[in-house]
């Protein structure tokens, strides 16, 4: 970091401007970079979360189906694997 210092202070004003308009350009573009990241991570996050919300709402409706037509409890917990609690709601 001191040797950038030291070479800066050596650089006429137009290369000073050069040298601060990439560095702002080279920041803007790690920010850039930086947050579409995040997007990626959060949209890929939001993905996992609803498909694990479908696939309980999907084992929750085959279990209350299950019900009706009069399968054993445990029968149920095993096929869908749901828990005795999330069973409890459906009756």
């Amino acid at each position: 970091m001191a040797e950038a210092v030291e070479q800066v202070s050596y650089f006429t004003k137009e290369q000073k401007d050069r040298y601060w308009d990439d560095m702002i350009k080279k920041y803007d573009l790690d920010m850039l970079s930086h947050n579409r990241a995040i997007e990626r991570e959060a949209k890929a996050k939001g993905l996992a979360e609803g498909r694990a919300e479908g696939i309980i709402k999907k084992a929750l409706e085959d279990a209350s189906k299950m019900l009706e037509k009069g399968y054993p409890e445990d029968d149920i917990l095993y096929i869908t694997g749901i828990t005795k609690e999330q069973l409890k709601t459906l009756h």
